[in-house]
């Protein structure tokens, strides 16, 4: 293997570990805020954020296992893992918005979107673009 693609898997191994930091990241940072951002609720007060920080640790674990070994199946499951988070966050900021505009309707609550679902998204994004491999003719 030359240099070149030692450095390579490195800078991938790094970017899988960056987007599952990010996930995890996003898990912990509210998801929703109440009042004007007086009241904060983040991912894990519900099982869904707990699911999203597990697969940023999951991923995480991955991109630390791409640093020491250099096989296939790491970046197959990296894949899997950030096509999943993707898909799995972009349907929970679907249902973000679903709820906002439900409880639009009282202004009392004045309901925002919080920044942790979109850097989980993001990361999710990373860790999804960082494994996929392309093919050279």
């Amino acid at each position: 293997m030359s240099v070149r693609g030692v450095v390579s898997a490195h800078r991938r191994a790094a970017a899988v570990v960056l987007g599952g930091a990010l996930v995890a990241t996003g898990a912990l940072l509210p998801w929703l805020t109440l009042f004007a951002g007086l009241q904060h609720y983040s991912g894990l007060i519900g099982l869904y954020g707990w699911l999203v920080l597990a697969g940023g640790v999951a991923s995480v674990a991955t991109g630390l296992a791409m640093f020491v070994r250099r096989e296939r199946w790491l970046e197959r499951g990296g894949l899997t893992i950030g096509l999943a988070l993707t898909v799995f966050t972009l349907w929970l900021v679907g249902r973000l918005f679903e709820t906002m505009h439900g409880i639009g309707a009282d202004a009392m609550l004045v309901a925002r979107p919080g920044p942790g679902l979109f850097v989980a998204m993001a990361g999710a994004l990373i860790v999804a673009c960082a494994t996929a491999r392309l093919q050279r003719r």
